[in-house]
């Protein structure tokens, strides 16, 4: 879809309440894979100290409801459900990955899904196209204001999020075009995340936020609530404030042509994703190098501009933080030899050999090297060096993960007698949605899922 049409709100609320708009069987096949890939890192993100704390302040003015909630066996109104499903999502950082952004949409978009399809008991194409479309918004806003809104510190995930699921609860609720702006308009004035709140537990609650605050947006737009023409690509929209160089024709150019879903990866680590490739060159050195810690006398670790930026704590003070420092994956993953959520306990922080390991740990950048690359050089006191480079890791669209990796992602968080059953229902229910009768009973089986531990 091509426009000359100036108003880029416009352009794009036509787009979004389009009957006719289809796309290709990749596209559905990606959308399932969300399904999954959200599950899994929900089932990891609900129980981690963050989710309760969150959930602990939820509960103090939260109401009985019919939605169903991740790590909660009692339903919830749907605004807390949205809340702390899409805090569930975001936790343990385990969440999917829009590349070219590095905006993390499954856990703004699903959590919405979930509870208005359950609510209006919605078809399976249109829990498709919701989830779509929302994803589609959401990263070609992220595309329009990349890279600048994220080095001046908005947290894109949040600010561009809430758009996004502003719309995916506009097309559930079947708002009208003028509607679907106004809705955008709503949820735009709420953009809100800093990038300084992302190494403490506040990262996440602007997640949850903006779910609830998208859906808010449209419930109240359906109720009359007007916003201005061009809320998006206005003098003082969304655009030209949280951007000084804007690039608006990345919101339309290829619409419903090329689809942002397809640039979409899985995290294979509860990390933050410029760490993968990093993940992957040390655990491929403990695997091939046999190197024995106490031998090592330095690690050099080179890559992209945004791993020295986002990454470089040598001295990670709580989980979150070490879930963001090269420093401390690259020691647990060398005396470890894996990294699971366990890596960024209190117990591995403090572990002597870690300790030492990380504090020799050193950051190069490398221009040669992009966001999904790394290579690491181990010096041991003998003088011997060993080296790796990733192009590409595990959980880049050159690697990405299968169903059967987000699979055991999932398993991997599950406990119980029943979790192949459960699993496999999750699986069962993701691969077919697109013929399911039922397909609006995905929530439920989410819930299912991840909440009978």
């Amino acid at each position: 879809m091509s426009t000359t049409a100036d108003n880029v709100t416009d352009t794009l609320s036509a787009f979004v309440t389009d009957p006719g708009v289809t796309w290709p069987p990749e596209v559905t096949e990606a959308v399932k894979q969300t399904l999954l890939g959200y599950s899994a890192a929900a089932a990891h993100g609900c129980k981690d100290p963050v989710w309760q704390n969150i959930h602990r302040g939820v509960a103090l003015r939260s109401h009985p409801g019919p939605h169903g909630c991740v790590g909660l066996n009692e339903p919830l109104d749907i605004r807390d459900a949205v809340f702390l499903n899409a805090v569930a999502g975001n936790a343990q950082d385990f969440d999917d990955t829009h590349v070219p952004t590095i905006i993390h949409p499954c856990s703004v978009i699903v959590p919405v899904v979930m509870a208005l399809a359950q609510e209006r008991e919605s078809s399976a194409s249109e829990i498709i196209k919701a989830i779509l479309i929302g994803y589609e918004v959401m990263c070609r806003l992220g595309n329009a204001v990349h890279p600048e809104h994220y080095q001046k510190g908005h947290h894109i995930t949040a600010t561009c999020g809430v758009v996004g699921a502003s719309v995916s609860a506009a097309l559930l609720l079947k708002l009208s075009p003028s509607q679907t702006r106004d809705a955008m308009a709503i949820a735009a004035g709420q953009a809100s995340g800093l990038i300084e709140n992302l190494a403490s537990q506040a990262k996440a609650f602007a997640v949850g936020a903006a779910a609830r605050d998208g859906l808010l947006a449209a419930e109240f737009a359906q109720q009359g609530l007007t916003g201005p023409a061009d809320p998006l690509g206005g003098t003082y929209g969304f655009l030209r404030v949280l951007c000084q160089k804007p690039q608006p024709a990345q919101l339309t150019e290829g619409l419903g042509d090329t689809w942002q879903i397809l640039q979409v990866a899985y995290k294979p680590y509860p990390v933050g994703v410029v760490l993968n490739p990093v993940i992957d060159a040390a655990l491929t050195l403990y695997r091939e190098g046999n190197i024995l810690v106490d031998a090592i006398e330095s690690i050099e670790v080179r890559g992209h501009a945004l791993l020295l930026k986002r990454t470089d704590r040598p001295e990670p003070a709580h989980p979150i933080d070490a879930r963001l420092s090269t420093q401390h994956t690259v020691a647990a993953a060398l005396v470890q030899g894996l990294i699971t959520g366990a890596s960024f306990e209190r117990q591995t922080m403090q572990h002597p050999a870690v300790i030492r390991l990380r504090n020799k740990v050193r950051l190069t950048q490398d221009d040669s090297l992009d966001v999904e690359s790394a290579a690491i050089t181990v010096r041991l006191t003998s003088g011997e060096a060993y080296a790796n480079t990733t192009i590409k890791g595990l959980g880049s669209l050159s690697q990405p993960m299968r169903t059967t990796d987000l699979a055991n992602k999932l398993r991997l968080a599950l406990s119980g007698a029943d979790v192949e059953a459960r699993v496999r229902a999750l699986v069962e229910k993701s691969a077919g949605l697109d013929t399911d009768p039922l397909a609006h009973h995905f929530a439920q089986t989410i819930v299912q899922t991840i909440s009978h531990n």
